[in-house]
């Protein structure tokens, strides 16, 4: 069954063999590719997975969670995420490549000021981020479109938006880290609304 063809919506796998995002801290400060990075890539192709997703990349500057993590967060990035896509389908061109795309909140560890649905304190770091304003929101999920664009203009299949292990979607979806009062906070359809 492993070996069988699978499909996520209208994207067909050749195979159940899925590399699953993965923070590997190899890109630059500024969020490009280094060589080192799309070594990785190219032998996960050419040894025959069906579908690689890459580690998250950042949708917005203040939602950078590590030094060394992939940014997509600028048309600049385009060419650089192309390198990934490229190397991978000119490996194996029928493995599919999906770009997992991020913001991490209350959870950018080494930022002074970070962003989350509502001040409630981050116990890792100790810090308390700053509550989102109506419009940083619009401006964070129009990041997110820009970077699922530009992932597409450079070739990506697809894009998986990183909603998990408490950075800023999940934030959002939590009622422990969204206190909000107002449409995206309480109710669970208000929660949901930074998805719309």
């Amino acid at each position: 069954m492993y070996k069988e063809p699978g499909k996520i919506g209208n994207l067909v796998i050749k195979n159940r063999f899925v590399r699953s995002a993965t923070y590997m801290r190899m890109a630059t400060e500024e969020g490009y590719v280094t060589n080192d990075l799309l070594a990785i890539y190219k032998n996960l192709a050419k040894g025959g997975v069906g579908l690689i997703i890459t580690g998250y990349a950042y949708v917005h500057p203040s939602g950078k969670s590590f030094p060394g993590q992939l940014g997509a967060d600028e048309d600049k990035s385009i060419d650089n995420l192309k390198r990934i896509a490229s190397v991978i389908h000119q490996n194996d061109q029928s493995c599919k490549v999906i770009c997992q795309l991020a913001h991490s909140g209350r959870q950018s560890y080494f930022l002074d000021t970070t962003l989350a649905p509502s001040a409630v304190l981050e116990p890792i770091t100790g810090n308390v981020p700053k509550e989102m304003t109506n419009e940083e929101i619009d401006e964070i999920t129009e990041s997110f479109a820009k970077a699922a664009q530009r992932a597409y203009e450079a070739g990506f299949n697809g894009i998986q938006f990183h909603g998990a292990h408490g950075y800023l979607l999940s934030e959002f979806l939590s009622p422990y880290t969204n206190k909000r009062t107002d449409e995206y906070g309480g109710t669970i359809d208000n929660r949901i609304r930074i998805f719309e």
